[in-house]
């Protein structure tokens, strides 16, 4: 019973250790760019801010932001515009003031695919 209780311990503080870690040595310039890149439409820095602070660990949101600013110019392109026009999707609400090709190829595919 006590090895069953000391692998159980040792189980549960080594996720909080990992999640900690994580937070601690995490890029949030990449993970913003990331989140960017793979068409997240929204700032998901509250998120992830919510999840380190039951570690006492702040998130470092102004590069956040920055990655996804940066990924956003990558993202927002005619091809991805019309991929999501296609696929039936929400135009992304950033892209059309990045770039005004996305927005009309997004117009473009669902006129086509979505009568």
């Amino acid at each position: 019973m006590k090895y069953i209780l000391f692998v159980f311990v040792l189980i549960f503080t080594g996720c909080a250790t990992k999640g900690e870690k994580k937070c601690l040595d995490t890029d949030w310039y990449d993970v913003g760019l990331a989140d960017a890149i793979s068409g997240e439409a929204t700032l998901q820095h509250d998120k992830y801010a919510n999840e380190c602070k039951e570690f006492k660990v702040s998130i470092n949101k102004a590069g956040y932001v920055k990655g996804y600013e940066d990924g956003l110019d990558q993202y927002c392109t005619y091809k991805n515009g019309y991929q999501r026009g296609k696929d039936n999707l929400a135009s992304h609400p950033f892209c059309k003031n990045i770039n005004s090709l996305f927005e009309n190829a997004y117009l473009e595919a669902k006129r086509k695919f979505h009568k």
